[in-house]
């Protein structure tokens, strides 16, 4: 989630913007709104007949192709790496990949998810 709100009026057509997602100043992501499978009126249709939307609400809507896991061999991000999220009309959101500071420094960098390789053994430190 980025600082930018928009409003409806700003946005045209939600269902022709581009979309892109770089790591490290590379292309790992290049697509637009226009191939999601369901428009933003049938999303937001779908949901208010199970639940009650408010201001404020987010609708997380998936990810266009390229993500890492799925790449061919899998891609994690690793600490030190830099992640921009770019949307046309939108803005863009650079985030540092960080470790938390509980994690251990030798293997901050080295940690992936869980379901492509062991689990990385982090805890909190314990209360003293």
């Amino acid at each position: 989630m980025g600082p930018w709100v928009v409003t409806a009026d700003e946005i045209p057509n939600p269902h022709s913007l581009h979309l892109g997602t770089r790591v490290n100043g590379i292309v790992k992501q290049d697509s637009s709104t226009r191939h999601m499978v369901f428009t933003i009126p049938r999303i937001i249709e779908e949901l208010s007949a199970g639940l009650e939307l408010v201001t404020g609400d987010l609708i997380l809507t998936g990810t266009p192709p390229g993500v890492g896991f799925a790449r061919t061999p899998p891609e994690f991000m690793r600490v030190g790496d830099v992640v921009e999220v770019e949307v046309e009309g939108v803005g863009k959101l650079r985030n540092p990949i960080v470790a938390p500071k509980f994690w251990p420094r030798r293997n901050a960098a080295s940690c992936v998810p869980a379901f492509t390789a062991p689990p990385c053994r982090i805890s909190a430190p314990k209360p003293a």
